[in-house]
């Protein structure tokens, strides 16, 4: 983690790499972290939910990376 944090701040790639995480739940830590969020008020209604959850395609994502890597928006 310490190599890619340093590979942030320094890159100069025109199209950096990033790490894109989509299976929290398999990840005990992740699990934790998940019972302390809440989504904004804007966003309550689970409309995945009518599909099961054995159905839901992932709507969950862990995403870091740098500038131009397309992570800002995450």
């Amino acid at each position: 983690m310490g190599e890619f944090i340093e590979y942030m701040f320094h890159n100069q790639d025109d199209s950096p790499l990033y790490l894109f995480e989509s299976s929290l739940e398999d990840h005990e830590v992740a699990k934790e972290m998940l019972k302390e969020y809440s989504p904004p008020k804007f966003f309550k209604k689970n409309l995945f939910a009518v599909l099961g959850e054995d159905e839901m395609p992932p709507h969950r994502w862990f995403l870091m990376g740098p500038k131009r890597s397309g992570t800002e928006v995450h």
